[in-house]
């Protein structure tokens, strides 16, 4: 037999064997129950429930950040340069949803209210709260070392404020956005 032939014989076998290595790998990939393919929480600390949910509701979000806030979750993302936030507890289930709205979505009652009770006052943003069954608007402002939440009906009717003291987060949120 000629050098020639031996060598493409050689190749020929070599080929075939790492061709059927590949498919047996596929097949036994395929044969894996959905358990193991599934991906550990994104943090060793957030309770895999939640972020099998989290990635169930929103399988195309990857650059998430999640957060605990006492015995609460809360993954937070943008989209479209807009905020959008889940809170979830440790079964998964979903506490509350809020993602930002642009300003000029706010109801005319709304407006109104700000016009008259924060007439000087500048809102950076507004949010929409869904929270059991109910949706609701809420806005955020800085004032005198405190920080003030003025929460809306859908309806556009004040429901609720609240204030604390400012602790400074949103400044360092905004260098880190930067």
């Amino acid at each position: 037999m000629k050098p020639i032939n031996i060598l493409t014989a050689i190749v020929f076998t070599i080929f075939a064997i790492s061709c059927g290595e590949k498919t047996a790998e596929k097949k036994d990939e395929k044969k894996l129950p959905d358990s193991t393919v599934a991906k550990p929480a994104p943090d060793p600390n957030m309770p895999e429930a939640a972020a099998t949910r989290f990635k169930a509701d929103y399988p195309d979000v990857t650059d998430a950040k999640w957060e605990k806030e006492g015995d609460r979750y809360e993954v937070e993302w943008v989209v479209n340069d807009m905020e959008m936030e889940v809170i979830y507890d440790k079964e998964g289930n979903v506490l509350a949803k809020e993602w930002e709205i642009p300003m000029d979505s706010l109801p005319k009652t709304v407006m109104k209210y700000l016009k008259t009770n924060h007439p000087d006052r500048k809102f950076d943003e507004a949010e929409m709260v869904e929270k059991e069954g109910a949706r609701f608007y809420e806005l955020e402002f800085e004032a005198d070392g405190k920080e003030t939440e003025l929460l809306f009906s859908a309806d556009g009717k004040l429901v609720n404020t609240t204030e604390e003291e400012a602790d400074g987060d949103d400044e360092d949120d905004k260098e880190e956005e930067k």
